[in-house]
């Protein structure tokens, strides 16, 4: 059996768009030396292309969320290292081809943050990376820290400290920023939840169509283009037909 992770993105030094997948055997086994396969597929050369073997002493948080989140020209998961025995971001490079580890913040107690790590999120916001401390069962609050600045790691900041006591299961989970600076996120029941910019609760709606999926309420966040996909050699007549 495997355990993988996943993401789509693109390499600004080569103009082409990239599916990239990690994956790894799950042994049982308490080695830090652990290694992964990186397989890339190019949009422009209609192919895969194996990177090396490199050391991977980690593992999903989210195994059913595990696409990573797009920023700066690298991908990005929330992960368990098992060198830290705790919670960590590790970021590819698209370009450089390359890993990286970006720790918590302070204030986030790695370990802790394992043991709820249901409760923990990786979201994009605001052009940074934003952690999600949500959904324990002793908390009524969810947290959200931002890094104003990427790789520094003293710039991870609390932005919002937000009630959840009238929210199903004590859980939200942010999507985007509202124009006014409040947030906006779904809880684990599948309703959608507002928040001003003062931490106030100020909406919830709930989905209609019921299911597992549902409840999750999955999104991605994207940027219309009028650019064709590499590898399209479909041509557009002057009525825009192929």
């Amino acid at each position: 059996m495997y355990e993988s992770l996943s993401g789509f993105g693109y390499d600004a030094s080569t103009d082409d768009y990239l599916v990239l997948l990690m994956s790894k055997p799950k042994i049982r086994s308490h080695s830090s030396d652990w290694k992964t396969d990186i397989a890339i597929f190019s949009l422009k050369t209609n192919s895969w292309d194996q990177i090396k073997r490199v050391k991977f002493p980690y593992r999903s948080c989210h195994p059913i969320t595990d696409a990573g989140l797009l920023l700066n020209g690298a991908l990005h998961w929330l992960v368990y290292s098992r060198d830290v025995h705790g919670v960590v971001i590790i970021a590819f490079d698209m370009i450089e081809k390359s890993l990286l580890e970006i720790p918590l913040p302070s204030g986030i107690d790695k370990g802790l943050a394992f043991q709820f790590r249901g409760g923990l999120y990786l979201r994009v916001m605001g052009d940074c990376l934003c952690l999600c401390y949500t959904g324990c069962s002793y908390r009524v609050m969810a947290e959200i820290w931002m890094m104003k600045e990427y790789k520094v790691h003293s710039s991870w900041t609390k932005s919002y400290v937000l009630p959840t006591d009238n929210i199903p299961h004590n859980f939200f989970l942010p999507m985007s920023f509202t124009k006014s600076e409040g947030l906006f996120g779904s809880n684990c029941s599948g309703s959608l939840v507002k928040f001003n910019s003062e931490g106030v609760l100020t909406e919830q709606a709930a989905c209609r169509i019921k299911s597992f999926k549902s409840d999750l309420l999955e999104f991605a966040v994207y940027k219309e283009s009028l650019l064709s996909l590499p590898g399209d050699s479909g041509e557009l007549s002057e009525n825009g037909q192929q």
